[in-house]
């Protein structure tokens, strides 16, 4: 699906979902086709065939460098800065469904906002069980719709296909504000990528400390929805947006930090770097996140 330039000199409009002759591919990756407008110069990712949802924007200002690099790095391993330390995969509906032997863990996304589930958590989430492979969900949240009737969905869904002492839960946090302080935007074209929903329906906040507070909000209602059914609840997220999230750092939750490179960022404030549990070290494999 390809998205319609409205003609009138604005950005493109990711609900028109009709072929475009104005847009040529730039690449194509496990998400989908990257496309390039002609008229207003916007990228965007057109998802593949089956993935039930339309074409999403990247953000405004994205060059078609960043982006491409973005959908085709393909690292050979596991950076020297990870040490030899335990490897494991991160997947939603825009990987196939593929074994996950020989991963030490694996992560796979549950829902989004209050209204999406991932088609391939329930096969994601019994596979991993089934081949013992230790395993976490996560939930990619929405700064402008309720942590609470959020934290409800995530959990709720979850705990139907069966939530155990030793599981992992998460927040994937990476719509941040504009340069407004208040409409919200993707912080990266990765955040984009990971996204199910379309761009243009992610709203704005009253103020940008509303992130930080409303990501706390979620977190500790997952905890008290579950008690003491999850091993401990993480929170995803990349420099960008980690700058808003002081009160979940200093309440304590761990870090799964974003960081596609070969070495450990230098900071990761406003965590302590020893509260760093998992660093997500590339994007764009064929079956990682």
């Amino acid at each position: 699906m390809l998205v319609v330039h409205p003609g009138t000199g604005g950005r493109c409009r990711a609900e028109h979902a009709h072929p475009a002759p104005g847009w040529a591919r730039v690449t194509v990756s496990v998400h989908g086709e990257l496309v390039v407008c002609g008229q207003c110069g916007d990228l965007g990712i057109a998802p593949r065939p089956g993935l039930g949802h339309v074409m999403g924007l990247l953000p405004e200002g994205a060059t078609v460098r960043d982006a491409e690099a973005v959908m085709t790095e393909q690292p050979a391993g596991a950076p020297a800065a990870a040490g030899g330390s335990p490897q494991g995969e991160d997947r939603s509906g825009y990987q196939s469904e593929g074994s996950w032997r020989g991963n030490s863990f694996g992560f796979c996304k549950a829902t989004e906002s209050t209204s999406f589930t991932d088609a391939t958590f329930g096969w994601n989430w019994n596979e991993m069980k089934s081949q013992g492979v230790p395993r976490g969900a996560y939930h990619y949240f929405h700064p402008s719709v309720s942590p609470i009737d959020q934290a409800h969905f995530f959990v709720g869904t979850v705990q139907r296909a069966g939530l155990h002492p030793t599981d992992r839960l998460a927040c994937d946090v990476e719509i941040t504000v504009g340069a407004d302080g208040t409409t919200l935007e993707f912080s990266t074209p990765q955040a984009a990528a990971r996204s199910h929903l379309v761009a243009g329906a992610l709203g704005s906040v009253a103020h940008a400390g509303v992130v930080g507070s409303g990501v706390l909000l979620f977190q500790e209602t997952v905890r008290s929805l579950t008690g003491l059914e999850v091993k401990f609840v993480l929170t995803y997220t990349n420099l960008e947006v980690a700058a808003f999230l002081g009160p979940v750092a200093f309440a304590g939750y761990p870090l799964w930090i974003a960081y596609p490179s070969g070495r450990f960022p230098a900071s990761v404030y406003p965590w302590r770097k020893d509260s760093t549990k998992f660093w997500q070290w590339e994007f764009g494999r064929l079956h990682g996140g």
